[in-house]
C-alpha cells in the first residue's frame, strides 16, 4: 500500500503564478511535498496508533510507546519541536494543520476518559504533548533518586539469575530515560555509555548471592571487564551447571532411600513368614501343631485343672478337682508356665474352657482358686433341685 494519498499525488499548482498566464500556456509548478506531511490511508482520525492508555499513573510507558509509533509514521518532528509551523501564506501550511489535527487524534483516543476532557481543547500536537509530560512526568529528582535506592537495594534473593537480571534491566531502562545523554561527537558520549555499562555490570554482580563467589572473582579478575551481556552469560552458564550438578547428586539419594525401603518391606515379610513357621511348628513327642517337644503337656505332665490330670482323675473337669485341692500343687505351680503358654499356642482346642480359664490373668485366676476352696457355703443360696432330692431330672 502507497503511504502517499490521492492528494498528494495530485500537484499542488501555485495559484498565484497561474495568474498572468498566457492562453494556451500550459506550463506550471507542482509544489514538492516533504514525507513528514504525507499521511497514508490507513492514518485515519479514528485510528488508535497504541495499544497503551494513559491513565496519569502509566506516563512513562505511554510516552515510549507513542514515541515509537510516531517516529515509526515519520511524525516525530510534530512534537519534539523540529518542525516549525508554516506561515499562513505558505502553501505547505494546510497539510500541517491536516497532520497536527490527526496527531491530536490519535493522542487523544489513547487517553483514558476523564483525561480525555482535559485535553479537549487543545490545537497544538506539541502543546498538547508538552503539557501531558509536564502533569503526568516524574522525570524529576527525587524520581531519579528513587531508581537508584532500588538499584543498590535489589538483591538476587530466591529469585533465579534470569529474574533477578530482568529486574535489573526494568530499573536501568527507566533511569536511562531521565538521564541527559550528550549529543556530541567528540568521542565523550561513547565514553560515558561505557562507563555506565560498567556500573551496571558492577550492580549486577553486588547482587549476586554467595552461591556464585566463585564465578564473581573470576569476572573480576578479567582485564579488561567483559560488557553486561557477557558476564550475564557466564553467571547463567554457572546457574545451569549447579542445577545440574544438584540433579545428580539426588538420584544416588533416591536410589538409597528405595533400597532402604525394599530392605525393610523383606524384613517385614521375613518377620511375618518367621511368626507363621513358628505357628505351624509339631511337637516331636505327640506330633500336634502349635508347640513343641519342651512345651509338650503330654510328656512334662498336664495342668491340675486339666480333665486328663492324674490328680484330677475321677474328680471332673476344672472345678471339680478345685474344690477338693484349696490351691495349686507345686507341680501344678511350677508347669504354670509352660503349661499357660501351651495353652495359647495350641490352636486345636480353641475356644474350650480349659483355654477360657488359663487366659485369665494370675490375679484373677487366684481369686477364683480361693472363691472355689472356702469350705462352707450358704446352700440357702442354691436355687434349684439337688442331688438328693427325688425331683432331680439328672
Amino acid at each position: 500500500m502507497s503511504d502517499v494519498s490521492d492528494d498528494e499525488r495530485s500537484p499542488i499548482r501555485d495559484t498565484s503564478s497561474s495568474k498572468g498566464k498566457k492562453a494556451g500556456d500550459g506550463s506550471g509548478r507542482s509544489v514538492d511535498v516533504p514525507p513528514v506531511y504525507r499521511l497514508a490511508s490507513s492514518d485515519s482520525t479514528g485510528a488508535q496508533v497504541i495499544a497503551c492508555t494513559l491513565n496519569g499513573d502509566n506516563y512513562l510507558t505511554w510516552s515510549r510507546a507513542m514515541l515509537i509509533a510516531l517516529r515509526a509514521r515519520n511524525k516525530l518532528p510534530f512534537i519534539d519541536g523540529t518542525l516549525e509551523k508554516p506561515e499562513e501564506d505558505d502553501s505547505l501550511r494546510k497539510r500541517w494543520e491536516r497532520c497536527n489535527s490527526t496527531l491530536i487524534a490519535w493522542i487523544f483516543n489513547t487517553m483514558e476518559e476523564r483525561l480525555q476532557a482535559t485535553v479537549a481543547y487543545a490545537i497544538d500536537a506539541k502543546s498538547l504533548w508538552d503539557d501531558l509530560k509536564e502533569r503526568y512526568s516524574e522525570g524529576n529528582q527525587s524520581r531519579v533518586f528513587q531508581i537508584k535506592t532500588e538499584i543498590c537495594l535489589l538483591k538476587q534473593e530466591g529469585l533465579g539469575i534470569r529474574d533477578y537480571y530482568g529486574k535489573l534491566k526494568l530499573l536501568w531502562d527507566e533511569l536511562e530515560f531521565y538521564l541527559e545523554h550528550p549529543s556530541c561527537s567528540c568521542g565523550a558520549r561513547a565514553t560515558i555509555m561505557a562507563q555506565r555499562e560498567t556500573e551496571k555490570t558492577y550492580q549486577f554482580l553486588m547482587g549476586l548471592t554467595s552461591e556464585f563467589n566463585t564465578i564473581r572473582s573470576t569476572i573480576l579478575s578479567i582485564e579488561p571487564l567483559p560488557n553486561l551481556n557477557k558476564v550475564y552469560n557466564m553467571v547463567a552458564n554457572e546457574e545451569r551447571q549447579k542445577i545440574i550438578a544438584r540433579s545428580r547428586e539426588s538420584a544416588p539419594e533416591s536410589a538409597v532411600f528405595l533400597a532402604s525401603e525394599g530392605t525393610e518391606h523383606m524384613r517385614r515379610g521375613n518377620s511375618r513368614a518367621q511368626l507363621i513357621t513358628e505357628g505351624k511348628t509339631s511337637c516331636t513327642y505327640c506330633g500336634k501343631l502349635g508347640h513343641v517337644r519342651n512345651t509338650c503337656w503330654a510328656l512334662i505332665g498336664y495342668p491340675s485343672w486339666h480333665s486328663k490330670s492324674k490328680s484330677g482323675a475321677g474328680k471332673g473337669p476344672a472345678l471339680g478337682q478345685a474344690r477338693q485341692n484349696p490351691g495349686p500343687s507345686r507341680k501344678a505351680q511350677s508347669a504354670r508356665g509352660p503349661d499357660r503358654a501351651n495353652a495359647v499356642q495350641t490352636g486345636q482346642e480353641s475356644g474350650s474352657r480349659a483355654e477360657r480359664l488359663e487366659a485369665l490373668p494370675d490375679e484373677q485366676f487366684q481369686r477364683l482358686l480361693s472363691m472355689l476352696s472356702q469350705d462352707t457355703m450358704d446352700s440357702g443360696r442354691l436355687v434349684g433341685p439337688h442331688l438328693e432330692e427325688d425331683t432331680w431330672s439328672g
